[in-house]
């Protein structure tokens, strides 16, 4: 019994990191997305938008 439960934890801990390693890349995409999309949204408004009205 003791063994049957070890190994489960084992296999849990590894699904664990699997599951971490799957999801952590699109988890900081998306904030990167977040927060790189707005300045650069700003700076092209600043740059093409609000240059044309002077």
């Amino acid at each position: 019994m003791f063994r049957l439960k070890k190994s489960k934890s084992i296999l849990l801990m590894i699904f664990g990191i699997l599951l971490a390693c799957f999801t952590l890349p699109f988890i900081i995409g998306v904030f990167s997305l977040f927060f790189i999309f707005p300045p650069l949204f700003l700076l092209f408004l600043n740059l093409f938008v609000f240059n044309e009205e002077k």
